[in-house]
């Protein structure tokens, strides 16, 4: 079923039509064609809770209610209305979206799984990352590299001038203005403002029903291998 931009609200339609998307998710593109020959991995939307809408780089503003095993790849753009849930598989790994989240898929590939979070929580989980391979997720404040297979999540506040980094497992560098910060397991790292000049890290983070969805995920995944 189709529908344009128009059926979803009009939050909606400013945050996906807004500078923020045009400023750095183009740049994100920009970069990460910039990095090599356009890209031959594409996800598939594994899992969908509510509405959740897909606009690829092509027709931007012709936006779809996408539906379960819909196609994701290099430029879509992915918002989950509301108190939906979405996760793509990609091959490499899952990244989940929670309601009222915006996502650019800068690039996938068989090398590079670069995202820019405009606004919501991202739970990343990244199985594997082999040596020449790169995970990326950009912020309006920030850029997060992802170093190691592990558990993320990534939170972009609504007014775009905060991100919270939680790493359960693996290890984050977040860049800032004077530097990169490191987050290991159980540490979350907190950039704030519209360009940072430090990253605030403390040990602990936050669990609520999202991180409660994502871990099931995770189990109905286990349950899959073990049986395959």
């Amino acid at each position: 079923m189709r529908r344009t931009l128009a059926a979803a609200s009009g939050a909606f339609g400013r945050i996906l039509l807004g500078l923020w998307i045009a400023l750095f998710a183009g740049a994100a593109v920009a970069q990460a064609q910039a990095e090599g020959d356009l890209p031959g991995r594409a996800g598939r939307l594994a899992d969908i809770g509510g509405q959740v809408f897909l606009a690829t780089e092509e027709r931007a503003e012709d936006w779809v209610e996408a539906l379960r095993n819909y196609t994701v790849t290099t430029g879509d753009n992915l918002w989950v209305a509301g108190d939906g849930r979405a996760e793509i598989d990609y091959g490499g790994g899952q990244f989940r979206l929670a309601g009222d989240t915006n996502v650019h898929v800068a690039r996938l590939d068989d090398r590079i799984l670069a995202l820019f979070v405009a606004q919501g929580r991202v739970i990343v989980r990244l199985r594997v990352l082999d040596p020449g391979e790169t995970a990326r997720i950009d912020t309006p404040n920030t850029q997060i590299a992802l170093t190691r297979p592990g558990l993320y999540r990534i939170e972009v506040a609504p007014d775009r001038s905060r991100t919270d980094i939680v790493v359960r497992e693996g290890e984050a560098l977040a860049q800032f203005a004077a530097g990169t910060q490191q987050a290991l397991p159980g540490q979350t790292a907190t950039l704030a403002g519209a360009e940072p000049n430090r990253a605030d890290v403390r040990t602990g983070y936050w669990v609520d029903g999202f991180d409660t969805w994502s871990a099931e995920r995770d189990r109905r995944y286990e349950r899959s291998r073990s049986a395959g």
